[in-house]
């Protein structure tokens, strides 16, 4: 017994020693910000050396993730699908702009609901990679993909309403030019991402597959945490805020002549935007709070292990959240898709959805907040 107990301590010993010397180098952070920017959280260097243990957390703690990303999962797909089923099956729907942008918005939270949480969750239960080496690669490319499609998506959203109130006479965003806009930021997301791809691999430690990332350098992995952190989180949340506060300027603080006192439908409008911008913000902060500590935050290795198994699952969770506000901030609130749903529903329903557009264009020029008022009835 004594030969055997020696054997199984010199054995934890060097498993916790490859973990704190070698792996740090090579690997870096295996939950940094490009990771988890992607939804694809991996196995933690602690994970390494507790390889006597199939499971990361007690059963408490795993049945409460599940419950958790169970919820997310259901509300994720049948808000979105629900979003696209009224845009879809309304042909007038589908020639406005900012329903077109909608289409994007969530085709794309669907296919990160629908690929992110499965394979999230069983990450965030299981010590061991369970995918092998291909899906260790291509998961968290294709989900750094999404979000990033995401994010770039709303913040199209918030200018193509910019443009709408703040250039009313100006000839309206087209179909087409909406189209080149969403092939522009898909193709930048996959450019954005593509590190991702490159550093992954599965390997085996301590008779264990791992997936993790392999940086040549930690200076590497945080340069471009920094840069994911700038280009997906940052910029659009600066972005949509600028945005959206000079459409509340022109469309609230400012009302149209003809009433002193902003109507409740641009009271809506008004909550509708800024809705977008705050929920955006509360939604990734957490997780992007976790990635600097993680690169920067000089933690311990208690803390680091502590952080991976208990506070980014919530922040995580706080992130995949986002996917299920989306549908009820352009959907719920959204009175032309609520239009398109009654017409979905009952064919015999005539929509007003496209009351603006059958306006006539006003051979004179309009006052802005005027003009701005009819406009914004696709907002409302």
């Amino acid at each position: 017994m004594g030969a055997v107990e020696a054997t199984v301590e010199n054995s934890t010993d060097m498993a916790d020693l490859l973990a704190s010397l070698v792996l740090p180098a090579g690997v870096g952070s295996l939950m940094n910000f490009s990771e988890e920017e992607a939804g694809y959280v991996q196995s933690d260097y602690g994970d390494f050396a507790a390889v006597h243990s199939s499971y990361k957390q007690s059963t408490v703690v795993m049945v409460i993730y599940i419950l958790m990303y169970a919820a997310i999962f259901v509300l994720c797909v049948c808000g979105n699908t629900s979003v696209l089923y009224m845009i879809l099956r309304t042909p007038k729907a589908r020639g406005v702009v900012t329903n077109f942008f909608i289409m994007n918005l969530a085709t794309g939270d669907l296919v990160l609901g629908l690929v992110n949480l499965p394979f999230t969750l069983v990450t965030y239960i299981y010590v061991e990679d369970m995918f092998g080496d291909a899906l260790c690669k291509l998961v968290p490319f294709l989900r750094g993909i999404l979000v990033c499609t995401s994010i770039f998506t709303v913040t199209a959203i918030a200018f193509e309403r910019y443009y709408l109130v703040v250039y009313p006479t100006e000839e309206k965003i087209s179909i087409r030019t909406a189209t080149r806009a969403i092939m522009s930021i898909w193709v930048v997301a996959v450019f954005i991402n593509m590190p991702i791809a490159m550093v992954h691999r599965s390997e085996v430690y301590g008779g264990q597959h791992i997936c993790a990332q392999y940086w040549p350098a930690d200076t590497l992995r945080r340069v471009y945490t920094c840069f994911k952190l700038i280009t997906c989180y940052a910029l659009p949340l600066i972005a949509n805020a600028l945005l959206n506060y000079v459409i509340v300027m022109n469309i609230w603080i400012r009302p149209p002549v003809k009433s002193r006192n902003p109507s409740p439908n641009r009271l809506r409008a008004v909550k509708i935007l800024a809705a977008t911008t705050v929920i955006f913000g509360l939604s990734w902060l957490p997780l992007h709070v976790c990635a600097l500590l993680e690169d920067f935050g000089f933690l311990s290795w208690s803390q680091r292990e502590s952080m991976h198994h208990y506070v980014y699952p919530v922040a995580m969770w706080m992130a995949l959240a986002n996917t299920c506000v989306n549908p009820v901030v352009y959907g719920a609130l959204n009175n032309n898709l609520r239009e398109s749903y009654r017409n979905a529903t009952n064919p015999g329903h005539t929509p007003l959805l496209l009351a603006a557009s059958r306006t006539p264009r006003p051979t004179h020029t309009p006052r802005i907040n005027e003009h701005v008022h009819i406009e914004l009835k696709e907002l409302r």
